[in-house]
């Protein structure tokens, strides 16, 4: 042991470091101080257990402190769900690690943390970056590193090694098993290589959602052909509506008013009009007076939503009757709006909507429809997510019916190009000698399609995505197959193809094979990290098996004590929700590294 130490140091200084480092390992570790993994460090209480063997306050530090992420809210919470994630994953591989005969020597722990190869919840701990100096192990800087991570001594350090040496030998061993065949590394290569250039046109169902109006008949219909489906989903997100702070929903009318520019300076020309430009809104005094005779039909009993589409200036909610949808009362933006809804009731009365309210922006009236906290039921929710389902639907037709009527047109004799504005990549624009002008801001409401060229897009499975700087094209193996398999270069494809997020018209305009010489050299790296692949999928299914099975008998549990119950912060209108057991996945996309600060 102490020629594999020598081997990593370059004086006396640091050889006889190593030697009283050796020793402590040996008093500590010895036969002398037992098989348990807890060494000689003092028990403490553990934060779950896994199979009757529990999981200390020492390895929850380790694996917190060495995640990098945000410590506050949404993150703070997601990193600890996502550590005690792994924790569990690691013990339970280290569990099945012991029962196939494996064990980890003080040698074999020793030897890896002089080396600076150490692990973090599976993955590299680049202890080199932590603990050398001048890129030699130092044993002080070692200890600052355990106080880093509020452990106890070293020794709690190596507890943590030999727990994580004896899961990587289990994930080594599932590894172990995984086979490539040259068929499969072909096909790799070639969904990997195939290019194609094309031309496309989205249809967004996303951007109809924004302003369609759904009426109460249109709820009253998809929950009685659909109900079933809207129990599903209320199931499905049960955990959202529990624990919810004060929400309010509200409709708004809402009078755009903008202080005239100052008059430009004598020296320079003055531009037309310029007393009057501003950024859209009327003077000051028209647009009170406007609000004020708003709000007189509204007391003599006019709708509220058909005014605000008649007449309120924020285009996307006016489409909707003014509706905001549900949201906290501290989100409502303006503390003059929050105030004034305060005293407000819910329902069709004199009660529920407010005078003209005046803010820098303009003058609103709002009226409330709706508070809610607390626990939600289905019943309190349903015609909510019915509403949702009921907008989705509609917004998904009218995309579709645009597709269509875009496809049908091209076919015709009218192509693509003269039927929407060509948008260019920023890899086109890059690539112009020229400098690239500034975008200009995009108008609102102006969501009609555009028509956009990706070069070099390849497939990744059923996603289509160019180089960077390309607009994504969406998932769809069917889209997939069509663009690189079926559709000939130069020509249309043959329906509207429907993708993950769009519906998408497109075009064909070249194809590139893959080059077969260049297979022939990279056919070994792509058959190991093809390998590699599948060896990681292999560990997430087996992972999650064998947590799902300890759960279902009970053999894992776990203290809330340490974990944050709320995801989002609840003054930024948050709900509650409680730890599942590997909800996250395993160690799947994990930041983790050796330097907690």
């Amino acid at each position: 042991m102490l020629d594999t130490l020598r081997q990593h140091s370059r004086s006396i200084f640091i050889y006889l470091i190593f030697g009283i480092l050796i020793l402590v390992f040996i008093i500590s570790f010895g036969p002398q101080s037992g098989s348990s993994s807890a060494g000689c460090a003092p028990k403490s209480s553990h934060v779950a257990t896994v199979a009757g063997h529990d999981i200390s306050e020492n390895s929850w530090r380790f694996g917190l402190l060495n995640m990098r992420d945000s410590s506050a809210g949404r993150g703070r919470a997601l990193r600890a769900r996502l550590v005690m994630d792994m924790l569990i994953e690691r013990e339970l591989l280290a569990q099945a690690a012991e029962q196939a005969g494996f064990q980890v020597s003080e040698e074999e722990a020793n030897e890896r943390i002089a080396k600076g190869d150490t692990l973090i919840l599976g993955s590299p701990g680049f202890g080199q970056f932590v603990y050398f100096k001048n890129g030699v192990f130092d044993y002080d800087s070692l200890v600052e590193y355990t106080k880093r991570l509020s452990l106890p001594s070293v020794v709690n350090f190596v507890n943590e090694q030999k727990r994580e040496l004896l899961a990587q030998k289990m994930r080594d061993t599932l590894g172990a098993a995984v086979k490539v065949s040259p068929e499969e590394v072909l096909e790799e290569y070639r969904q990997q290589n195939t290019k194609a250039s094309i031309e496309f046109v989205k249809f967004e169902p996303k951007k109809h959602a924004r302003t369609l109006a759904v009426t109460p008949a249109d709820i009253d219909a998809l929950l009685a052909s659909k109900e079933e489906e809207v129990k599903k989903r209320f199931e499905m997100d049960k955990n959202l509506y529990k624990g919810r702070t004060k929400e309010i929903r509200i409709r708004q009318i809402f009078i755009k008013s903008e202080k005239p520019l100052a008059e430009a300076p004598a020296t320079q020309p003055a531009e037309p009009n310029a007393s009057v430009k501003a950024t859209g809104g009327a003077d000051p005094k028209a647009a009170r007076k406007k609000a004020d005779a708003i709000y007189t039909r509204l007391q003599a009993g006019e709708d509220f939503a058909k005014l605000a589409r008649e007449t309120s200036d924020e285009e996307r909610t006016a489409k909707r009757g003014g509706d905001l949808g549900w949201r906290p009362i501290i989100a409502l933006g303006e503390p003059e709006i929050a105030k004034a809804v305060e005293v407000l009731e819910p329902g069709q009365g004199a009660k529920s909507m407010s005078g003209v309210i005046e803010t820098s922006r303009g003058f609103h009236i709002v009226k409330v429809e709706g508070r809610r906290e607390g626990d939600l039921t289905y019943d309190q929710v349903k015609r909510d997510i019915a509403e949702e389902m009921a907008r989705d639907e509609k917004a998904k037709a009218l995309a579709r019916s645009e597709a269509e009527e875009a496809l049908a047109k091209a076919k015709a004799g009218t192509p693509l190009d003269q039927q929407f504005e060509r948008e260019k990549s920023e890899s086109e624009n890059e690539s112009a000698e020229d400098v690239p002008p500034v975008p200009s801001l995009p108008k609102l409401g102006d969501d009609r399609p555009k028509l956009f060229s990706s070069d070099e897009v390849r497939r990744n499975g059923s996603i289509l995505a160019g180089l960077t700087g390309n607009k994504y094209l969406g998932k769809s193996a069917e889209l997939a197959r069509a663009v690189f398999d079926e559709i000939k270069p130069g020509e249309l494809g043959p329906k509207v193809f429907e993708t993950d997020d769009a519906l998408v018209v497109v075009k064909v305009v070249k194809r590139d094979e893959p080059n077969m010489e260049e297979f022939e050299k990279q056919k070994e790296a792509l058959s190991s990290a093809l390998a590699g692949q599948k060896a990681e999928n292999i560990l997430k299914a087996w992972t999650m098996q064998r947590c799902d099975a300890a759960k279902a008998k009970g053999e894992i549990s776990v203290s809330g004590a340490y974990l944050e119950q709320t995801e989002i912060d609840e003054k930024a209108g948050g709900s509650k929700s409680s730890y599942q057991p590997c909800s996250k996945g395993g160690s799947a996309g994990m930041m983790l590294g050796g330097l907690p600060f």
